[in-house]
């Protein structure tokens, strides 16, 4: 197949749509940073309404690739937690966060609940040891 920009005699996986497309993969990018440097207000509104759209597809999304599980999930986590912190019991997620965060053992990836980023970042602290937890309470002299 030959690409109408370029004239290249190419094979046909190195298009993306063989019935609609004249231009093969290399030139369509080509084409799109073209018309995104051009287009490039244009292009980024356009951008931040679809996200606007699907918030909750981005969110389920990136709940499955890191965590193995659905927005749905999550959210019933947060009901069966009565949309708190599993340790502190705060409902402010903080200040740069909207929501709580998924809180997994990182060498068995299960999910353990939903905490405050504070909380979150204090576990991370101290390398979810038991040892260094318990050496924390000793040294604030809690038995």
């Amino acid at each position: 197949m030959v690409c109408k920009k370029c004239g290249c005699d190419k094979k046909i996986h190195e298009f993306y749509d063989i019935k609609h497309s004249k231009l093969c993969k290399e030139c369509f990018k080509q084409k799109q940073r073209e018309y995104h440097k051009a287009n490039k207000q244009k292009c980024n509104k356009a951008s931040k309404a679809y996200y606007e759209n699907h918030k909750d597809n981005h969110r389920d999304y990136g709940f499955k690739k890191r965590y193995g599980i659905s927005l749905e999930e999550y959210n019933k986590i947060l009901e069966e937690q009565s949309g708190v912190c599993a340790i502190c019991g705060s409902t402010e997620p903080d200040k740069s966060k909207k929501y709580l965060s998924v809180d997994h053992d990182h060498e068995t990836g299960k999910v353990r609940g939903l905490l405050c980023s504070y909380c979150n970042r204090g576990l991370g602290s101290f390398k979810e040891s038991h040892g260094l937890l318990k050496k924390a309470l000793e040294y604030l002299g809690v038995e």
